[in-house]
């Protein structure tokens, strides 16, 4: 249910974006957290969940795009291969930049590289990128 919550919290704030509101010079920034939540009571079993907030980003295409990462927790990282995109690893509290121009309309996979704890390739996300 949570999830459910976050994914339509991201989508209508998405849709509260006004289409062409930046010139094709500016750069739409987009801050991305990378988190690691863990759930279960004291002493009993927990689990992890891994995400990107927002999980779902869309742009239009020919946007120039600044990806901003931060890590709340350990050490994550965040690739868009289908896009040739790729930031280096950060750790708690540090910030990595990338910009580009979201040329190639299409829905591609964000994911997480960094070598942590093994879990991270359930890190995963959409960047879209609209015509």
């Amino acid at each position: 249910m949570k999830r459910v919550v976050w994914v339509l919290a991201t989508l209508v704030t998405l849709s509260l974006l006004p289409l062409g509101a930046l010139s094709e010079d500016e750069s739409q920034v987009i801050h991305i957290d990378a988190v690691v939540r863990s759930y279960g009571a004291q002493g009993k079993t927990r689990w992890l969940t891994y995400g990107f907030s927002p999980n779902v980003i869309e742009v239009a295409q020919g946007q120039k795009v600044t990806l901003e990462l931060t890590s709340q927790n350990g050490t994550h990282s965040l690739a868009i291969p289908g896009l040739g995109v790729r930031l280096d690893p950060v750790r708690r509290g540090e910030t990595a930049r990338v910009s580009f121009v979201a040329d190639k309309p299409g829905s591609y996979e964000m994911v997480c590289q960094a070598a942590c704890d093994g879990d991270d390739r359930k890190m995963a996300g959409r960047f879209i990128v609209r015509e």
